[in-house]
């Protein structure tokens, strides 16, 4: 029996592979699954690989068209389709205006389609894809059907001489239908495999770098520093570890952080175009009262019991920039788990559940590791801590988001501060490492990345948290300590210096540290440009998109001479606008008065 279905072979003159079969699917597919397959052409959704039309163009190019003969809108969807996978998948063109112009190059104006500007959300998305890869792969069961059927018939009626020939004949019929459904299978579009297959390569390659160049999965938060300890930034898939001694300030750390992702990733936009973006804060330990009256004291330096609910509502929106609109369109979600209470199974739930509700979660931080229990059921604590960060290393890959959450230093680290914090000038945290992670080493072996923080102070009694990174899976920095001060005027947050000159951290609390910035005030000038000021530096954010001018004049300091700095306006991903060495040139020249009130 001759092959029905060949292997993959190219189209003439094209890059990219289509199924070539002899059969094809005479099913006349209905006016809302054409409209639904029009409007997958033009979706904005990320989710979409560049495998998943490829299929889609395998299943057009078996349809009989011969079936629409007498219906020529269905005709005319079918030819849409067709020239939009061409613009996809030939062209390159990704922009919903640009196939629709390339579209209408090869259908005259007045028979365009018109879908609107509606959108697919993620659950369209899969409805077509199982569609077209469950017709793929049963396309060639219809004729074998008459086949088997003639089989059985002689099967039933032959005496038992005619039952030994006849029998090696369903052996080889069985068997050619069994590699017709290997050979067919369709690779779902939620599995990427890859391979340097001829046919496949590009359209693996293509998709892994379309992922890893999605600016939704990084977001950064507003500290210089912390972005290139992280490599520039928190990236989806991975599982970050924040470590450190009962009371120091994990839970504060990472709602400092939860806000600032917040604030700086006012561009991010969500894979499913349908959906919000949200970041879920998981709090197991204290209550979402006290959670809530943190992050306002954080984002306002006050406390909420002094102030009535419209003025809360103000306050938040205005000076804590906490508000959804076009232009900040993140979502922050607090929830409050009872301790022990859950398994990580309900992160999937929790994520589903949100999905339905119009969300789609880019990161989820969870407060704190020994909280939420094993889907193991497993006794051991410290194999179930280990198990719990690997579980939430999958749910981060399966969702394809930022898993952020914390654990304690051990009693070694207690006592190592302990002995040094009173009569040291050495830098505490530098002192402490792998060998100080809390009952199970195995949270760092599974953790992509893991960071030691501490609250120290330095030699004028300025409070700083301290940054140790002492695990990282993958993209490696250079950097990997950093002492971040408090705000002067709010003593639970952080000092933001994203878009400045020069960063805000230190990197040591008892040498000469000329990185050291402390900018606190905002004001306005003509021309519409800003200024922020410190003690000893001002900072002009230009209007221009091009000009990049880090030039810096320096002069003698006094009472009533300060250097300046003049920068573009601050760009999310390029975090330093001067090199160290630039920055060391310069601020060496200032007086020793001038570095000991940086942040005064």
């Amino acid at each position: 029996m001759s092959s029905i279905l060949d292997r993959r072979v190219k189209y003439s003159g094209h890059k990219h592979t289509v199924n070539k079969t002899e059969l094809t699917i005479k099913k006349n597919l209905d006016m809302s699954i054409l409209n639904l397959l029009c409007s997958y052409i033009l979706s904005g959704n990320r989710n979409i690989r560049r495998g998943a039309y490829i299929n889609l163009r395998n299943f057009i190019s078996c349809l009989d068209l011969s079936v629409y003969n007498t219906e020529p809108e269905k005709l005319k969807k079918l030819e849409f389709i067709q020239k939009g996978l061409e613009a996809r998948l030939e062209k390159n063109l990704s922009s919903r205006s640009m196939i629709k112009s390339y579209i209408n190059g090869g259908i005259l104006a007045d028979n365009i389609v018109d879908l609107g500007d509606n959108e697919l959300s993620n659950q369209e998305i899969d409805f077509v894809n199982e569609m077209v890869t469950k017709s793929l792969y049963y396309t060639f069961i219809d004729p074998e059907m008459d086949v088997l059927t003639d089989l059985c018939i002689r099967w039933k009626s032959a005496d038992f001489n005619e039952r030994v020939s006849l029998a090696n004949e369903v052996e080889q019929v069985v068997t050619q239908l069994y590699n017709k459904f290997r050979r067919s299978k369709v690779e779902s579009v939620n599995n990427l495999v890859f391979s340097l297959k001829q046919d496949t390569f590009e359209e693996k390659i293509t998709d892994i770098r379309n992922k890893l160049c999605d600016p939704s999965r990084m977001m950064i938060t507003g500290m210089q520093g912390i972005n290139e300890i992280l490599g520039g930034g928190f990236y989806a898939s991975r599982v970050y570890l924040l470590l450190g001694l009962t009371g120091v300030g994990k839970s504060m750390t990472m709602l400092n952080m939860m806000y600032q992702m917040k604030k700086y990733n006012k561009r991010i936009t969500p894979k499913d175009p349908t959906k919000v973006p949200c970041i879920v804060y998981i709090t197991m330990e204290n209550d979402i009262y006290e959670t809530v009256e943190r992050l306002f004291s954080i984002a306002t330096g006050e406390d909420l019991i002094d102030y009535s609910v419209e003025e809360i509502v103000q306050k938040l929106k205005t000076e804590g920039e906490l508000y959804i609109n076009e232009d900040s369109p993140i979502d922050t979600i607090i929830k409050y788990v009872p301790n022990r209470s859950v398994d990580t199974g309900y992160l999937y739930t929790m994520v589903e559940d949100l999905e339905d509700d119009g969300y789609e979660v880019l990161a989820v931080m969870l407060d704190h590791v020994k909280r939420i229990r094993s889907v193991q059921n497993i006794s051991d604590l410290r194999l179930e801590l280990g198990e719990v960060i690997n579980e939430f290393k999958v749910f981060a890959t399966l969702k394809d988001l930022i898993f952020i959450t914390d654990s304690h230093l051990n009693r070694d680290a207690a006592a190592i501060i302990d002995k040094y914090a009173t009569n040291s000038k050495a830098d505490l945290t530098k002192m402490l490492g792998k060998a100080n992670v809390g009952e199970s080493l195995l949270m760092l072996d599974n953790s992509d990345c893991c960071l030691i923080i501490n609250k120290e102070f330095d030699e004028n009694n300025i409070e700083y948290m301290v940054f140790k990174r002492i695990k990282m899976r993958y993209k490696n920095s250079g950097r990997d300590y950093i002492c971040q001060p408090f705000r002067e005027d709010n003593k639970i947050r952080f000092v933001e210096d994203i878009g400045y000159a020069v960063p805000a951290f230190k990197e040591s609390l008892h040498e000469v540290d000329y990185n050291m910035q402390y900018m606190n005030e905002t004001k306005n000038i003509t021309g519409g440009q800003k200024i922020r000021q410190s003690n000893y530096c001002n900072i002009t954010y230009l209007d221009s998109d091009n000009d990049y001018d880090t030039s810096s004049t320096i002069t003698k300091y006094s009472e009533d001479t300060i250097p300046s700095i003049t920068v573009d306006e601050a760009r999310y991903s390029d975090l330093r606008y001067m090199s160290d060495e630039d920055v060391n040139e310069y601020y060496k020249k200032i007086s020793d008065t001038l570095i000991s009130s940086l942040i005064k």
